[in-house]
């Protein structure tokens, strides 16, 4: 009975630095703030998230992936000009300066995300993972706000 009781003292002594480790080695060097995303409409299976990344470290960082399990496809997409109109163009990963901002938005960097698997409305929150070179997977959720085009006063 001792013995077994000793086994598990220290089987959780053991777990509890590991899981401080764990947490200590999960601070991240990336901030996250105001993710939202364009409500889709009824049916739609097509959404745009936008965010403002904020790299707190003294590292250039790079975004590297996007997913979604909302979304069977999320991609980094850039406007640029093209003629008289702006198209948007997949860009592979995007770089934010130690200490600097990206914000995207609807008018220059923005996630896409094709082919939803269930119905959007105002006020769901999209479950968005964001990969980093160095920093890694940071988990963040886009409120879904009522902007569709020719709606971008409501909430």
């Amino acid at each position: 009975m001792m013995a077994t009781l000793l086994r598990v003292l220290v089987l959780g002594a053991a777990l509890g630095f590991s899981a401080q480790a764990i947490a200590q080695a999960q601070k991240t060097t990336i901030e996250v703030e105001d993710a939202w995303a364009r409500s889709p409409g009824e049916g739609g299976k097509r959404s745009m998230a936008f965010a403002e990344i904020k790299n707190v470290s003294d590292k250039t960082e790079t975004l590297i992936a996007v997913s979604s399990p909302w979304a069977d496809r999320v991609t980094i997409e850039h406007l640029v000009p093209e003629g008289y109109d702006m198209k948007p163009r997949t860009v592979p990963s995007l770089s934010i300066g130690p200490g600097k901002k990206l914000r995207l938005n609807a008018s220059e960097y923005y996630f896409r995300l094709d082919g939803l698997n269930r119905d959007i409305r105002p006020d769901y929150e999209i479950p968005i993972s964001l990969r980093f070179q160095n920093a890694g997977r940071v988990e963040i959720k886009a409120v879904v706000r009522n902007q569709k085009l020719g709606n971008m006063g409501e909430k």
